[in-house]
């Protein structure tokens, strides 16, 4: 049993979404390794880059998923 890396929430949410949203550095690392689209946008036309900028002020986690999610080739 296993996920498929392309799979998506109710809400279009891919996992590195979710890992952006969290602050799952580790995860989002693991992620952009298995080449996860970095462009992909949930429902509310957000990628997952957004989901980090949204809490970049919280901790440094957020700053540091930002600056590999762009140093990935996000957008």
């Amino acid at each position: 049993m296993g996920c498929n890396k392309n799979d998506k929430t109710n809400y279009n949410s891919s996992s590195l979404h979710l890992a952006a949203e969290y602050g799952h550095f580790e995860v989002v690392e693991y992620l952009i390794s298995i080449r996860v689209n970095l462009s992909d946008k949930d429902n509310g036309g957000r990628t997952p880059l957004d989901c980090a900028k949204a809490k970049q002020n919280q901790n440094q986690n957020y700053k540091n998923i930002m600056n590999l999610l762009l140093t990935s080739g996000a957008k």
